[in-house]
């Protein structure tokens, strides 16, 4: 059943006020399941399910999934999970995977896309998520992608590859404060042109940060992979550039204290769009990042018939 909920004087929403209590328990052992066009079938499916509502209230639904398994030659899934009501989110999770990406075509249907590499995910999480009073599970969880590499059958010549991906995400004591995400660096290569991430995000209460980018783009590549309608980009980007500082200095206007360092390049940019008649060019743009400043050099840019140009 539904009913209205006030908020505020005038303010009224449609919210559900009951659901049908209900017990489910379901298991399954020695699953199996193959499509006949496929040459591999997934193998040792297996989990038990339970799941209740006791009270017919919906935010106490309460529901677990353990003995989670599933293989596919040396691929394989396996962990469990458990949410104790929808309200705080009470959570116990233990889940691993492994799997080779270029053996997903193997026993799922994919067409469009070619990809490669070696993913392994390994997420464990106990505890509460409630982001008002600044709660996260405790956790210590990981995910890794080697050597990968994904390529759009549409565009064969533009792979993206030697994708390289590793990021830890740790609360020892389960709060936003201890919460902690490390991007080890990331690397991938597409249309030739090489690029490099990493960063460190700590204290999401308030988030100490450091990002460090290193590579070059070549969007209108990119963008044929990634086009949006209306809009069209072309141009090329080389970045050297590491920021970092605290949350709280950027929203009190406390610029001085944040850190960065670099350079960002434009070269040849071009931007159109439906919303303007001509495009947008950027013939070369040089940013340079030193503490809290970005300093414009050889900024030179038009449209149409109109030049523009800007320093300092």
């Amino acid at each position: 059943t539904t009913g209205i909920q006030k908020s505020g004087l005038r303010q009224r929403k449609q919210v559900i006020t009951s659901i049908p209590k209900f017990n489910l328990k379901s298991k399954l052992t020695n699953g199996y399941i193959k499509l006949n066009e496929l040459p591999e079938g997934v193998d040792r499916i297996a989990f038990n399910l339970d799941a209740h509502a006791k009270d017919g209230i919906w935010e106490n639904v309460y529901f677990t999934m353990s003995n989670i398994n599933a293989e596919v030659k040396d691929n394989f899934v396996r962990g469990k999970i458990s949410v104790g009501n929808l309200k705080n989110f009470p959570i116990d999770a233990n889940f691993q995977a492994k799997l080779s990406l270029a053996e997903i075509h193997h026993f799922y249907p994919i067409d469009s896309v070619e990809l490669k590499g070696d993913l392994n995910v390994d997420f464990k999480a106990a505890g509460t998520y409630e982001p008002a009073k600044h709660l996260f599970p405790r956790t210590q969880s990981s995910l890794e992608l080697k050597n990968g590499y994904v390529k759009y059958l549409l565009y064969p010549t533009l792979p993206i590859e030697k994708i390289n991906v590793q990021t830890l995400v740790s609360s020892p004591r389960g709060s936003f404060r201890d919460l902690s995400v490390q991007v080890l660096p990331i690397r991938f290569e597409i249309a030739g042109e090489q690029f490099y991430l990493d960063a460190n995000l700590n204290n999401f209460d308030n988030l100490k940060y450091r990002v460090h980018s290193k590579g070059s783009l070549d969007l209108g590549k990119i963008y044929q992979l990634f086009a949006l309608d209306g809009l069209n980009v072309a141009g090329k980007i080389k970045s050297n550039f590491s920021i970092k500082g605290l949350q709280n200095d950027v929203q009190e206007g406390n610029y001085d204290k944040m850190s960065s360092r670099g350079t960002l390049q434009i070269e040849k940019m071009r931007f159109d769009t439906d919303l303007f008649p001509k495009p947008y060019l950027i013939q070369i743009g040089l940013f340079k990042f030193f503490k809290e400043k970005m300093i414009f050099e050889s900024f030179e840019g038009s449209y149409g018939s109109t030049q523009f140009t800007a320093n300092g």
